[in-house]
């Protein structure tokens, strides 16, 4: 017998497949021998005089026995003869003769039964019987799906309800649509179920996409169209309605079977609709399930998960706390605004003593209109003048270190770009045109944008040094008492944490369960887990977010604050040294910095670490989970201080040091090698960023010793401007405009994730990468606008109003003449309580972002 084989996946009836199929598409799958040599099929259509039911048209399987009974009178010749032979049934002969304790025709009726030696036996020999001589015809049609396709749903593991609307779903279509040799395929409309429920489910199905070759691993389907379908159901209350969900499918790749749990990075996402009533996670994963979409010699189905709206968090009663609130902040902040627009005036100029009651400073500490008067502030360009009042020509120190405000929003602009990166080769279907951009050296910036989260631990690390050793030169005695180190880690707690908390409750309790919850692309299996905050927003709280619950962690970005602080708690162990001596200080930080350095290579040999965080790049197969790389090593305070104490080295430096002469030449060099190191630093490892193998060696140099580099050259490129050896750089970097953006980049990177994740979730269909210059456009460029934009309404809320607050709650003062500091000595513009001044500030890197004075 000569065979024609389908070129589709072959779809064995021993295993369950989905009730919503297309017939042509499914007996395809089957492999059908169309050739039929062995049968001569009459002129007159199988089963068109035949319905389920009637005479002996039936197929029976129970778990223990199988009958298969078909109406065989129509072929020639009228004799037929039934073999099982290597598990096939043949049908070749005589007529009214037993042939086989299988199978016997009688009367033309050919019946095949039998005990079976397993559940699947009588499955088997049915597949193998329809593979071998069954044809398109409506006949099978009817058997097939209104037997075996009821009977694969499971009932004890999926709801009573999803189980009747899939049976339901299954009769109509049976009912519906009629498919012979003759005729072709005819859908009957009449029935209002089919327009209005079956056929919009089924065209918002994912279909096989574009851009497979080029990567794209998800089919999209419509979900407004699958939402939107519904249809009343004759004798019943309960309608149908459409629920959208998305199927995670492994891969198969070498050396990886499945082993039921998604591989992240190896997984299709298919798109699909199901009656609402199987939304639930448990039954949409069993529904899905029963689609045998793959042949396979495993018994672990390669459907992993599935996405439904379903899992999202419901928006409770903390949503209505946390927006009220706010709501309270912003509101108090505009009737505080007319205050002083329309009111405080007045007050002036009558010299009323309610401007200065405590209970009115505490209430117009919210004002916007004041709080964002004091961001927008430009510093103002210090002239030093001699005891005649003519200016001093030449460089005089000052106490500004003006180039940070520049380092912070170019740096912060750097982190939204190096995300937004990130989310568009997550959600294109053409990631490997991104991967040949990226892989250019030129672009190198963009997957290596983990440099610009160094360029903040250096400026942390070199404010809170500049400062606290500025408070030592003044009172020595009490900078180094035990009560001003429990105020500095109080003051710290105090000032960072009202803007991050309040950042956590709203995008736990407001955004994610009530802005983002309807969007697609976050019930996709790689973007789970960022829910994870209703159950672990306490352990951001305390700072430690980078070390509990690790791979369920909320809020992504927050890993920075929790690594940052807790660096921060021990720097007492560099600054007491320096202070006490600066060749033992020296010594000290060296040391630490080595046992860093010596704990990232031993890191990266022991666990087979990546150079860098870049998770696209190639991966060594013995590496193990990637989370154990963030957390050991990516937020591991132990391995980031290395740069964090290189800018507090920096910052010691400048405040002692009163003035420094570098020769033009030296200063040149300077530049060059400091431009060179970044330049190595972000295009080193650019084969590995395009996928290519690195060996152990490289990678822990690298991953050691490119943090130092760094630090190295952002300690020159401070150094050099601030005593006045930057030249044109240096005017560029210390323009007054950096000032506002700078102020708020603390506020900035804490919103810019949800601005990020509405943006990109807004993309319900395919995303296509054109060009870097078209996502920089239409993605990159409006996270970072919208980012500063919001960002300068949270900064004056909850940076600058709750900042006033606490300093007017403890009373803190400045007292004495030398506390007093000119407006045009701070770091970001003095801001000032009607009587009294913002005191005793540690600076932190992102915090001093919006400091209120510089003083100590």
């Amino acid at each position: 017998m000569s065979h024609h084989r389908s070129m589709l996946p072959r779809l064995p009836l021993s295993q369950p497949f989905s009730p919503f199929f297309d017939s042509r598409r499914f007996f395809d799958d089957l492999e059908f021998d169309r050739s039929f040599n062995r049968l001569n099929w009459s002129e007159k259509p199988l089963g068109v005089s035949q319905k389920f039911g009637d005479g002996y048209d039936d197929i029976k399987i129970t778990d223990d026995s199988f009958c298969l009974n078909f109406d065989v009178s129509h072929f020639e010749p009228s004799e037929l003869k039934v073999n099982i032979i290597d598990g096939n049934v043949v049908i070749e002969g005589t007529h009214d003769e037993k042939i086989d304790k299988y199978g016997s025709v009688k009367d033309g009726i050919l019946t095949i039964e039998g005990k079976k030696k397993s559940v699947d036996e009588g499955k088997t020999i049915l597949n193998n019987f329809l593979k071998e001589n069954i044809k398109y015809d409506q006949y099978f049609i009817d058997t097939i799906t209104k037997t075996y396709l009821s009977s694969s749903l499971n009932s004890s593991i999926i709801s009573k309800d999803c189980v009747e609307d899939v049976n339901l779903i299954i009769s109509t279509l049976q009912s519906s649509i009629t498919h012979n040799f003759t005729s072709g395929t005819h859908i009957n409309m009449s029935n209002p179920l089919m327009g209005n429920f079956i056929l919009p489910i089924l065209d918002s199905f994912g279909k096989i996409d574009n851009g497979i070759l080029l990567g794209n691993t998800i089919s999209h389907g419509l979900m407004s169209e699958c939402q939107n379908a519904f249809s009343t159901v004759p004798n019943r209350t309960r309608p149908l309605e459409g629920a959208f969900g998305r199927v995670s499918i492994n891969i198969p790749y070498e050396g990886s079977p499945y082993n039921g749990t998604c591989i992240i990075g190896k997984i299709f996402t298919w798109d699909i609709c199901v009656p609402k009533t199987c939304e639930k996670h448990n039954d949409m994963l069993n529904l899905v399930k029963s689609f045998n979409i793959t042949k396979t010699n495993s018994s672990i189905s390669p459907i992993c998960d599935v996405g439904t709206f379903s899992d999202n968090p419901p928006f409770t009663f903390k949503g209505y706390i946390v927006g009220y609130l706010i709501l309270f902040f912003v509101i108090w902040s505009i009737i505080g605004s007319l205050v002083d627009i329309y009111i405080v005036p007045s007050l002036k100029e009558r010299e009323s003593k309610v401007l200065n009651e405590k209970w009115f400073k505490i209430f117009q500490a919210m004002s916007l209109y004041t709080n964002l008067k004091l961001i927008f502030k430009l510093p103002k360009k210090v002239v030093a003048k001699n005891e005649d009042g003519k200016p001093i020509k030449g460089f005089v120190r000052s106490e500004v270190i003006s180039t940070l405000h520049c380092i912070r929003t170019l740096s912060i602009i750097w982190v939204m770009m190096g995300h937004s990166l990130g989310f568009i080769m997550m959600i294109s279907i053409n990631p490997i045109d991104i991967f040949a951009i990226v892989g250019d050296y030129s672009k190198q910036f963009l997957p290596n944008a983990y440099f610009s989260v160094d360029s903040f631990f250096f400026m942390s690390g070199l404010l809170l040094s500049f400062m606290f050793f500025k408070s030592l030169k003044r009172n020595r005695r009490r900078t180094l008492s035990l009560n001003n180190w429990i105020m500095m880690y109080a003051h710290r707690i105090l000032r960072l944490s009202p803007s991050y908390y309040m950042t956590i409750a709203f995008y736990t309790w407001v955004f994610a369960p009530g802005i983002i919850n309807q969007m697609p692309i976050y019930i996709t299996t790689s973007f789970k887990g960022m829910d994870t905050c209703d159950n672990n927003w306490w352990i951001n709280f305390l700072y430690i977010n980078n070390f509990v619950n690790v791979k369920d962690q909320c809020y992504l970005i927050a890993w920075y604050l929790a690594t940052d602080f807790q660096i921060f708690l021990f720097s007492p162990i560099i600054l007491i040294p320096l202070a006490i001596n600066a060749k033992i200080g020296l010594f000290v930080s060296i040391s630490v910095i080595l046992l860093s350095t010596a704990s990232n290579i031993v890191e990266v040999y022991v666990y087979y670490f990546p150079p860098s965080d870049f998770s696209y790049g190639w991966m060594d197969p013995r590496m193990g989970d990637y989370i154990n790389y963030t957390e050991f090593m990516y937020s591991a305070p132990w391995i980031r201080c290395q740069i964090y104490i290189i800018g507090m080295l920096v910052g010691y430096f400048l405040q002692m040091k009163h003035s420094l002469k570098i020769p033009f030449i030296v200063n040149i060099i300077g530049w060059i090698v400091s431009l060179v190191i970044m330049v190595v630093d972000i295009v080193s490892i650019r084969d590995w960023v395009s996928g290519h193998e690195m060996d152990l060696f490289p990678r822990a140099m690298y991953s050691a010793f490119s943090k130092i580099g760094w630090g190295i050259s952002l300690s020159f490129i401070v150094i050099s401007c601030f005593y006045g050896h930057g030249g044109i750089v240096n005017r560029f970097m210390s323009w007054p405009f950096w000032s506002p953006l700078g102020k708020v980049s603390y506020s900035t990177y804490l919103i810019h994730l949800m601005v990020l994740l509405y943006i990109v979730g807004g993309m319900q269909g395919q995303f296509v990468f054109v060009s870097l210059w078209n996502s920089f456009i239409y993605i990159i460029l409006p996270v970072i606008v919208i980012s500063f934009f919001l960002a300068f309404f949270w900064c004056a809320i909850f940076e600058v109003g709750i900042g006033k607050i606490e300093d007017l709650l403890i009373d803190r003062r400045v007292k004495g003449s030398n506390n007093k500091v000119k407006d045009n000595n701070t770091f970001n513009g003095n801001i000032k309580t009607s009587d009294s001044m913002l005191c005793d500030k540690i600076n932190e890197g992102w915090r001093d972002s919006i400091s209120y004075v510089e003083k100590l």
